[in-house]
């Protein structure tokens, strides 16, 4: 008996820790309702608006999101569904939805909230895969680094689509040995400009850029143009007589040996022969990229 009377006892203090507890607007309506575990968020937490629509559905386990949240409109339909990562230093993946239900856009959000990678966004009519925008955090900042749009069949639509390829002679090197990159800017965003490129790194002396580029203004920076300019950089690769511009060749060294993040930029621009309005008559577009290097020891 007295076994049993211990029994009713701890399932009287689980109930009362598992209770459903909840919040209310001044209007009375409920705004949360959810379970608290050692003051800790813990199972299903539900958040309305002060209409009493529902607006999130969560999942907690001592005290962290878990599994997928859903985000809704006040008008009832579903915006997102977030899927949450085990390590809340990690990004998450969201996807958007139509009014109808069908996915919108889909890709990884940052933990610092911001969209990151590549995002794809799909046709609202036919569902088809419509766009892929690569986004690159720059500073705290979403910059749009290149994009893909198709037609219904899965076709490139290389007027609508700036991207670039980046072809690494090596990714393994050694210490003597500089790390070799070949740039071609297919299809560049300034199309009916006669635009350039050209690739910015940081010197053999200097530090790597930060993931997000923050450090730019600190580090030392190597510049080289294509390989109009850059002339003997392309009899030196053995190739033919032709218009570079969107051409560049680059690269640098490491003083040590380890894994390395070799981070850079390339950049788009042309020159207008005329001031602006605001007296501007220069123009950039930057893509940034990111490559591991390991360079090996002597």
């Amino acid at each position: 008996m007295k076994n049993l009377f211990i029994f009713f006892c701890v399932l009287l203090l689980v109930s009362c820790e598992s209770k459903v507890q909840k919040e209310y607007f001044k209007n009375g309506s409920i705004k949360k309702e959810f379970v608290l575990k050692d003051g800790m968020y813990d199972g299903k937490l539900n958040e309305y608006y002060d209409s009493g629509d529902l607006k999130e559905v969560h999942i907690y386990s001592n005290g962290m999101k878990i599994d997928s949240s859903l985000y809704f409109e006040k008008d009832g339909k579903l915006n997102y569904v977030e899927y949450h990562h085990g390590d809340t230093t990690y990004s998450n993946y969201r996807k958007y939805y139509y009014p109808d239900n069908s996915i919108k856009s889909e890709g990884i959000y940052s933990k610092l909230g911001l969209p990151i990678g590549k995002w794809r966004y799909y046709n609202e009519e036919n569902g088809y895969l419509e766009e892929v925008k690569e986004i690159q955090n720059v500073n705290g900042e979403p910059h749009l680094n290149q994009n893909w749009s198709f037609d219904k069949n899965g076709d490139t639509l290389f007027d609508r689509s700036t991207y670039l390829l980046l072809h690494f002679l090596k990714d393994t090197i050694s210490i003597e040995e500089a790390v070799t990159v070949y740039a071609e800017l297919k299809y560049p965003l300034f199309k009916n400009k006669e635009s350039s490129i050209m690739a910015v790194v940081p010197n053999d002396n200097s530090e790597d850029f930060n993931e997000d580029f923050s450090n730019l203004e600190f580090i030392q920076p190597d510049t080289t143009y294509n390989l109009n300019i850059e002339e003997e950089y392309r009899l030196e690769a053995g190739m033919a007589e032709g218009d570079y511009k969107h051409d560049v060749i680059f690269g640098r060294y490491y003083n040590s040996p380890g894994p390395k993040k070799f981070r850079g930029i390339i950049v788009e621009y042309f020159k207008t022969d005329t001031l602006t309005k605001d007296s501007l008559n220069f123009f950039e577009h930057k893509i940034y990229f990111e490559k591991e290097i390991y360079v090996k020891g002597e």
